[in-house]
């Protein structure tokens, strides 16, 4: 059956049915129109009670999955996470559809070791991620329309920018395990371009999303003006925010300038460096000085930063005899990001009348998770031992574009409470009490927040760097983790990528060597 609209009518049970599935692309095929039927249903006969139900569980579901997800990767458990993950993407015969799980199962076959197919879902990700930009410049009507009656969690997935960052840094590092360091550097060159561009991208969000707020509090103005219950949303808008900024704890996520991840940033000068030594190009060496300059001016108690540092600037000025010593570098990918809670606050509503409503909006707030341990020791049994230290703190980057995109989240919460409860009192007023009653479950029903983020990021990076022992082997490994023996490569350098989720497992690791000559060990 068609709708006036020229697409497909909707009832109760297709909204119910675009909850559960929460595919990517699945709201934007609806127009505002249909939308508007979707909440017309919403407010029809006994059904308004089982879709108060089923809809309350809406977000709660998409965060009962990620926690399913979460399970398995914080056991080490990658092939599990992975399929867990890839399932919940999208259909197997078809290109994935769902940009965070795609975004999940890339991490989790990178764990496992499965670098080909890690980057393949890489690259879906990287494919949807600029189809979600090139949309977001024209956000579909219907799409905002339904997050309003309902919530954020119904929309696509928005890739925040140290998405885009990561995916492009963990598929170098995955083609520089299996050798490819042409991909590599295309990868880290992406990187280092999605940084540089980052601060004017995050502008032209923000002037967008004003525009939007703008938009919404005009008509929101429109609809209740000349009456007494109008909301006075400025007002309105100002307590809630001082009442909910002293719970969320916004000042704990200290800042990185300029949204710059010092992770991505050191992995692109450490690749420059060691690909100035077997080239001698003096381009990627002005690349890695200017790479690990910024680095160690984020992190200059990190002695080996300055030691790489110092190394390129001798490279750089011809001051350095050749050739060099064999130098291994620990890379190590500590414990795990970040997560989105639900946090639930009652919020005052002012009238003009001076009269006061009281309802409640849900909000997102950063949980921080342990490392899997304070840093590695590493030692070859005789005088080598020395400790990993954090290159870059990746609570402080997520937690960076949390804060600073929190103000649009807070007030976009709001104007949907104002819409949520202004549709109740005119249900009240028009249908009786019952129908307030009916239309009160729906709306705190709805009232949920987007819990969704990608959670298979680590907390922290950590580094370490030494010349490579004569016995061709080390022992990395901490009180937290089980220890891991290395054999490390017969070549000019080498890297060693650790990775532990939590305390008590045993590290991963992959060894590289440069030149790469071959793919030395993984487990």
């Amino acid at each position: 059956m068609r709708g006036r609209y020229g697409r497909k009518s909707v009832n109760l049970f297709t909204l119910v049915g675009i909850c559960l599935n929460a595919r990517q692309t699945t709201i934007k095929k609806y127009s505002p129109g249909v939308i508007l039927q979707i909440h017309t249903a919403f407010l029809r006969g006994v059904g308004v009670l089982v879709s108060a139900a089923l809809l309350a569980g809406c977000a709660a579901h998409q965060a009962r999955q990620i926690s399913g997800f979460d399970e398995h990767f914080e056991a080490s458990n990658y092939v599990a996470a992975s399929e867990y993950a890839m399932d919940k993407a999208g259909p197997g015969d078809k290109a994935p559809e769902n940009l965070l799980w795609t975004l999940q199962a890339a991490s989790a076959l990178r764990g496992a070791a499965d670098y080909r197919t890690s980057n393949a879902y890489f690259d879906f990700a990287e494919a949807l991620m600029t189809r979600e930009d090139g949309e977001s410049l024209i956000r579909d009507g219907g799409e905002n329309a339904l997050a309003v009656l309902v919530n954020d969690s119904v929309m696509g997935y928005e890739p925040a920018i140290y998405d885009g960052v990561m995916v492009n840094t963990f598929k170098a590092l995955n083609m520089l395990a299996e050798g490819d360091l042409g991909n590599a550097r295309v990868e880290l060159n992406r990187a280092d371009d999605r940084q540089r561009r980052a601060v004017e991208a995050f502008a032209k969000e923000i002037a967008k999303r004003q525009e939007e707020l703008e938009e919404r509090q005009a008509a929101e103005t429109a609809k209740h003006r000349g009456g007494a219950n109008r909301v006075d949303t400025k007002r309105s808008l100002a307590v809630v925010e001082r009442k909910v900024l002293s719970h969320i704890e916004l000042d704990r996520w200290a800042a990185y300038p300029d949204f710059v991840n010092p992770f991505a940033t050191y992995v692109n000068g450490l690749f420059f460096l060691l690909a100035a030594t077997d080239t001698g190009d003096a381009g990627d060496l002005r690349k890695s000085h200017d790479a690990l300059k910024r680095v160690a001016s984020m992190v200059p108690d990190n002695d080996y930063v300055q030691q790489d540092l110092a190394l390129v600037e001798g490279l750089s000025s011809g001051g350095l005899e050749q050739p060099l010593e064999p130098v291994v570098w620990v890379l190590f990918e500590n414990g795990l990001g970040p997560v989105k809670r639900e946090r639930r606050f009652d919020i005052p509503l002012f009238l003009v009348s001076d009269d006061v409503l009281y309802t409640s909006i849900a909000l997102p707030k950063l949980e921080p998770r342990p490392a899997a341990t304070k840093s590695l020791r590493i030692a070859d049994g005789n005088e080598l031992q020395l400790k990993t230290a954090t290159v870059a703190d990746m609570d402080r980057v997520i937690g960076t574009e949390f804060k600073k995109d929190y103000s649009y989240v807070l007030t976009r919460a709001v104007l949907g409470a104002i819409l949520k409860t202004y549709v109740q009192s005119e249900i009240t007023r028009t249908s009786g009490a019952a129908a307030g009653i009916v239309a009160a479950l729906i709306q705190r029903a709805t009232t949920e927040a987007d819990q969704r983020m990608w959670t298979a990021l680590p907390k922290e990076f950590q580094v370490a760097r030494f010349a490579r022992p004569a016995t061709g082997t080390v022992t990395i490994g901490s009180p937290d983790l089980a220890p891991v023996e290395v054999s490390l490569p017969d070549a000019p350098f080498s890297i060693v990528y650790v990775k532990a989720a939590r305390a008590g497992t045993t590290p991963s690791h992959v060894v590289m060597s440069f030149p790469p000559e071959r793919l030395v060990s993984q487990n």
